[in-house]
């Protein structure tokens, strides 16, 4: 799936990514480049700033960038 500027995303777990994935390293890297202290992420909705080849930075994590298979798309609520 692709993502745009502005869509709501939520981080997916560490345990799906780490079933689909599996790990690289001993510090429990993630084979898709998702880093342990990404963990705090997990599971919580953000927006997109920026789109950059596959890559998203989301609104309040600027120290991380996110690849699509990291995060899901959040439908938005409607009354």
């Amino acid at each position: 799936m692709k993502f745009k500027v502005g869509d709501k995303v939520r981080v997916r777990s560490w345990e799906s990514m780490e079933k689909e994935f599996g790990f690289i390293d001993k510090w429990n890297t993630i084979n898709n480049g998702f880093v342990t202290g990404m963990r705090n992420y997990c599971g919580n909705i953000y927006e997109i700033s920026e789109v950059h080849d596959g890559i998203c930075f989301l609104k309040t994590c600027s120290n991380y960038w996110f690849t699509y298979d990291m995060l899901e798309p959040v439908k938005e609520e409607t009354n």
